[in-house]
């Protein structure tokens, strides 16, 4: 493909962090085919959008269409970044698109994205508040066709398949973009981390149509199941003649919830300010609750145990709190 490169400057209007002395210039030059320019396109403006290297987006930068102009100049902290480049018109519909990584971190640099016209794509969306509210920090999104199975396209500057592609819940929203028109379906999974084996929530949208030339929003918020719950053990000593963990041998505290299919345990200083254990990921089911005080030899000289029933939608902020006391042995 042959290019033209307009080395101008543009003016242009932004939103984002405000300029700091720290800043570096990062000049995007955007390609077009021989012969076609913005204006081509019947376009208003161009809309670059810059993600930093945890899939965050950090600053979304407006530049003018202006078929002499096609460098812009944009001040930014120090960092990697991806970048998508997307050339709307009046209505907000993507007329052209391109995208690109650039390592910012050192001194002033410029990338060329090569802009192509735009077939049509779909963003999933989702209200970040609820990575907190919740305890997520991956989603994993699979993209079917109807016709063709699991999609592959460009994203975040190379090809990936959209079969468990990880993002960081953060980020808010992931773009997919120059894919067919046709039926798809979608799921998308929630995880604490990457290294969580279960899922704490689950997105499944079926069938949809995308169509050409248009981006589709998918707000995965409204297809939201959650799948476990989240338990706090709480414990305490039965009686109130013991004043806290240093009046007795206690070395340390091992709080065990176990069931058929689950067994977990988690050890800690026996502490009078955080009497608390946290277990993550709980599905439903009758689990039998242990808490046992150990001295220094691993004897056992305070126990405590219950059985509880666990319902799932609980998690995060919503745990499942359950209180155990422990008497001496």
């Amino acid at each position: 493909m042959k290019r033209i490169i307009f080395a101008l400057l543009a003016v242009f209007f932004f939103s984002g962090c405000d300029i700091s002395s720290n800043d570096i210039e990062l000049k995007v030059s955007v390609v077009f085919s021989e012969g076609v320019t913005c204006r081509t396109y019947l376009a208003d403006r161009f809309e670059i959008v810059l993600f930093d290297s945890n899939q965050k987006r950090t600053a979304t930068k407006t530049f003018k269409c202006d078929s002499d102009v096609s460098t812009f100049s944009i001040f930014v902290p120090k960092e990697k970044y991806y970048l998508i480049v997307a050339l709307k018109d009046k209505a907000g519909n993507n007329k052209s698109y391109g995208s690109g990584f650039v390592d910012a971190t050192s001194s002033d640099v410029g990338v060329e994205i090569e802009m192509e016209e735009y077939k049509g794509g779909l963003t999933f969306e989702w209200g970040t508040s609820f990575c907190n509210r919740y305890g997520v920090g991956l989603l994993r999104f699979t993209l079917e066709n109807e016709d063709e199975g699991v999609v592959s396209t460009i994203i975040w500057g190379k090809e990936e398949e959209l079969k468990e592609y990880e993002m960081n819940c953060g980020s808010g929203y992931l773009e997919i973009v120059n894919i067919p028109s046709g039926m798809y379906s979608a799921s998308v999974k929630a995880y604490r981390d990457s290294s969580s084996k279960r899922e704490r929530m689950k997105f499944n949208i079926d069938e949809f149509k995308l169509t050409t030339g248009q981006q589709s929003i998918l707000e995965i918020d409204d297809h939201k199941e959650i799948v476990v719950s989240d338990v706090t053990v709480k414990w305490d000593f039965d009686s109130r003649s013991i004043p806290g963990c240093s009046s007795t041998d206690i070395a340390k505290i091992i709080t065990q919830i176990s069931s058929g299919s689950l067994n977990e345990t988690i050890e800690g200083e026996c502490s009078d300010s955080d009497k608390s254990f946290d277990f993550f990921d709980i599905s439903a089911g009758n689990y039998d609750i242990n808490v046992q005080g150990v001295d220094s030899s691993g004897k056992v000289i305070f126990s405590g145990s219950k059985t509880e029933r666990v319902e799932v939608g609980k998690i995060g902020s919503d745990a499942i709190v359950f209180e155990v006391y422990i008497v001496e042995e």
